[in-house]
């Protein structure tokens, strides 16, 4: 189904066509490997999951390799296009969206498979050229339509493969003859509302760091002596100089990019590795199966805005300029902080030089959120704790063993030493990049911190004399509870079922005033029923 907002949008949705054409095709390969039952237990649910994952991938590239008519690729291209304008929108005005029935659930869905899509046009050799034939509109059309339900079950696959690697036991899988339920256990979907609450809080009052853009502008001029305007603004010109009437159909000869740049003054190094670090193509592209799975890779389309595909033999660089801006922003606000780019611009060594300065400055920027958080509230506490030093005599090192901290907060209301460290992480959107960070905190970041608090718990006589000469308190922390706690920018689903206690910059005030204490949820059930469940959620209660 095929809609046009604002007169000039195509926005896509499949239908019933597609469901019940590969969900029975789905269904009968289930059937074939697995035979009917329910199935609870692993390691049999991941090894259904497994080869549902396997079977989308599969078919998602049968769709798009056995279509190579270059016109499908710029109907494919058009529509995504579209959907970077449609998500604007929803950023600025999502009720008028959602009149037009553009769900932003489903756009957001739609974008990530659109985006997959076009990281497989790389693989295919295009031929043809852009003839109005509407007689070939209808089948591009369904081709769509099928793109859309196949990619929407792989990405649900994945998500739940991500699911079982943070929650206790999380699903079961029926399977019957004409129909399949994969659903979550135990009290999971009846609190799954909760979680989606936070997420949405956090995403919208999270830290962001609104000047980046700006900033990279002016490094990419100082390091690589690259006009960001020039770089970016020749594409547009070059697209509506050989087409006028269709400029966003255009394709560009990638090497006339290169030249125009060091005409431009920019040294041949210099054009070559900006542009390469923008360029996704046969060469460099993730395989399917990986690139849902690594949905933060710079070597995907997210990143990258420069297709390389071929068309009638030659190869041609497909740029849009909406995904230009997109990527762009999406490095320069959610990479760099990290130290997160393109490689290639990483050879350049000032560059290399801003990103270990950008790291720090962000860390800092958390860090100086918290400490104001409780300097407002009159909480003492002290901060890059490399050292803890008595009334008298030498200081006791920690930053070689156990480790710096970044806070001990110390709270006399509730009675409480916070071990704590913040952690400024890239946002996620999705369960596949949360298991990232999941895995990142259990793996990593826990048993560092479980050390630190083992070291304050064994050495509180000395932290209380730290204090008493750093600020001047006058009660016994020897009486206090020693607690470990993070602090993040923006939320990730190991503060629902974290060992170690974790919170958002947004709810810390919240968190404090609670004494430190995580909140038991409500779980809802649809026989009206409730139950209380206790933090970590996602366990079996």
């Amino acid at each position: 189904m095929i809609k046009f907002i604002d007169d000039k949008m195509l926005y896509i949705l499949y239908g019933k066509r597609s469901y019940f054409k590969y969900n029975r095709l789905y269904v009968d390969s289930l059937l074939e490997k697995f035979g009917e039952g329910k199935f609870d237990q692993e390691p049999l649910t991941h090894d259904i999951l497994k080869f549902s994952y396997e079977w989308a991938a599969d078919t998602f590239l049968e769709l798009m390799h056995s279509q190579k008519d270059v016109r499908f690729l710029y109907y494919l291209f058009k529509v995504h296009e579209d959907s970077i304008k449609l998500y604007y929108h929803s950023q600025t005005d999502p009720v008028a969206l959602e009149k037009k029935e553009v769900h932003i659930s489903t756009l957001s869905v739609n974008r990530r498979i659109l985006k997959l899509a076009l990281e497989q046009a790389c693989d295919i050799n295009y031929t043809g050229k852009i003839d109005p034939d509407p007689s070939v509109m209808p089948g591009f059309l369904m081709r769509m339509e099928d793109l859309l339900f196949v990619g929407e079950r792989l990405f649900a696959f994945a998500e739940y493969m991500a699911e079982r690697r943070m929650m206790e036991d999380p699903l079961e899988i029926i399977i019957e003859k004409n129909a399949y339920t994969i659903q979550r256990k135990y009290h999971y979907d009846a609190i799954y509302g909760n979680m989606e609450k936070l997420f949405q809080e956090g995403f919208s009052s999270g830290l962001v760091d609104k000047d980046s853009v700006k900033e990279l502008r002016e490094e990419l001029q100082k390091c690589m002596g690259i006009n960001y305007d020039f770089a970016g603004g020749q594409i547009k010109e070059i697209k509506k100089h050989f087409s006028p009437a269709a400029p966003d159909m255009q394709t560009v000869q990638y090497e006339a990019l290169l030249i125009n740049l060091q005409h431009n003054g920019v040294s041949l190094e210099n054009s070559e590795n900006f542009y390469a670090g923008l360029v996704l193509s046969r060469a460099n592209k993730l395989p399917i199966q990986k690139s849902v799975y690594l949905s933060h890779s710079f070597r995907r389309y997210f990143f990258r805005p420069i297709l390389l595909v071929s068309i009638n033999g030659e190869e041609r660089a497909l740029i849009g300029d909406e995904k230009w801006q997109e990527s762009i922003l999406v490095m320069a606000t959610n990479g760099f902080q990290w130290q997160q780019a393109p490689e290639e611009w990483k050879r350049n060594e000032a560059f290399k030089k801003y990103l270990d300065r950008k790291s720090e400055e962000h860390d800092k920027i958390l860090e100086d959120k918290v400490k104001g958080i409780l300097t407002g509230r009159g909480i003492p506490f002290i901060h890059h704790v490399v050292q803890l030093s008595p009334l008298k005599g030498p200081a006791t090192r920690v930053d070689k063993e156990p480790g710096e901290i970044d806070l001990i907060i110390i709270d006399p209301n509730c009675k409480k030493i916070l071990v704590t460290d913040c952690k400024y992480h890239r946002a996620r959107y999705e369960m596949v990049g949360f298991s990232t960070d999941f895995k990142n905190f259990r793996d990593e970041y826990e048993p560092k911190i479980i050390k630190k608090v083992k070291f304050i718990k064994n050495h509180l006589p000395l932290l209380q004399e730290h204090f008493q000469r750093d600020a001047k308190i006058d009660f016994d922390l020897t009486v206090f509870d020693v607690d470990a706690l993070f602090i993040v920018n923006t939320p990730t689903f190991y503060i629902l079922n974290g060992t170690i206690k974790t919170v958002t910059i947004t709810h810390l005030v919240q968190l404090i005033e609670n004494c430190y204490t995580v909140p038991d949820v409500i779980a809802n059930f649809e026989d009206g029923s409730k139950k209380s469940i206790k933090h970590p959620y996602y366990t079996i209660q």
